[in-house]
């Protein structure tokens, strides 16, 4: 009797050890197991209006393909290491099928190639900067200066070609080519490029350095700023100072304060990108990738320009 006790003891705790085997491997495969998800990191905050819009296309997108989509900002449009953490955050709460983002920098590539090892794609946006990414959508940054140089030698028409650009910050690769797109145009139509200065990321920042050059250097009949933050900053700057005449000025990447500016003359005008467009692009470029399919290695998407006449 002893011994048919102590068999069925035994028997019952191989049976619980196996079951305890058997629900430890169903919850493991419930947590690894990629969930029906995209992961979205933007390079600033997710409450500017570019950033805004290119949620809301993707929002759009995933609701049309009955995907969810987690997303996530950054304070600084350039703090790859804020990125970093946003990306690593998402996918540890997130077990989603891709990534897209933003790039505030080179060493993003470095998380893509980890998560590109794992069987995840990556679809880069605003800025394309290679790597083991599948696919960029992008606007056509140079030709977006080009354009800019263009609008503001035709409104300066007689009113002088004294011109200041007022850069974001090295080495971020979208607006660097906006900038090096309006100096080589504004060269070709015989602009004086007399200020050529590095404004920083925040319009805090923009906004005591513009001051500064201001004062030391009013001769200036023109202006571009060739994103959101440099464009409030220096119009916010420009009221400040009692100038005679106001700066012609063409801004970056508009939004509703940017259209009212436009209304009371405090603004010429802006270069406006498809935000929206790319973030609903790039859902359904992933989606694409995570079915099987091989997606377009590079889009590129059209800016436009934004004046009295037409916004």
């Amino acid at each position: 009797m002893l011994a048919f006790c102590y068999s069925m003891n035994s028997f019952f705790i191989r049976g619980m050890l196996l079951l305890g085997r058997v629900i430890a491997l169903i919850l493991f495969s419930t947590v690894v197991q990629a969930e029906d998800c995209f992961n979205l990191v933007v390079a600033g905050h997710e409450h500017r209006t570019f950033w805004t819009d290119i949620i809301n296309g993707a929002k759009k997108a995933s609701k049309e393909l009955n995907i969810d989509i987690h997303y996530r900002g950054i304070t600084r449009d350039s703090d790859e290491r804020h990125q970093q953490y946003a990306i690593n955050y998402l996918f540890h709460h997130y077990q989603c099928r891709g990534l897209i983002v933003a790039p505030a920098g080179v060493s993003i590539n470095e998380e893509v190639k980890a998560l590109s090892k794992k069987g995840i794609p990556t679809i880069y946006i605003d800025k394309d900067i290679g790597g083991d990414r599948l696919s960029g959508i992008e606007s056509d940054n140079y030709n977006a200066g080009v354009m800019a140089a263009k609008e503001l030698a035709t409104a300066l028409h007689g009113k002088g070609n004294n011109v200041a650009l007022f850069r974001v910050k090295k080495g971020i690769s979208s607006t660097d080519e906006r900038e090096q797109g309006f100096i080589q145009e504004a060269k070709k139509l015989g602009l004086n490029i007399v200020t050529d200065e590095y404004l920083g990321v925040t319009t805090g920042d923009a906004r005591d350095q513009a001051l500064s050059i201001f004062r030391a250097d009013p001769n200036i009949q023109g202006i571009f700023t060739p994103n959101d933050t440099t464009t409030i900053a220096v119009i916010k700057t420009l009221d400040q100072l009692d100038l005679s005449v106001r700066p012609i000025h063409i801004g970056f990447d508009g939004s509703y304060y940017m259209k009212r500016m436009i209304g009371s003359k405090q603004l010429y005008g802006f270069i406006k990108q498809e935000s929206y467009e790319m973030g609903y692009n790039a859902v359904y470029l992933l989606q694409k990738a995570v079915v099987g399919e091989i997606p377009e290695s590079h889009m590129s998407v059209p800016v436009s320009f934004i004046s009295e006449e037409n916004f």
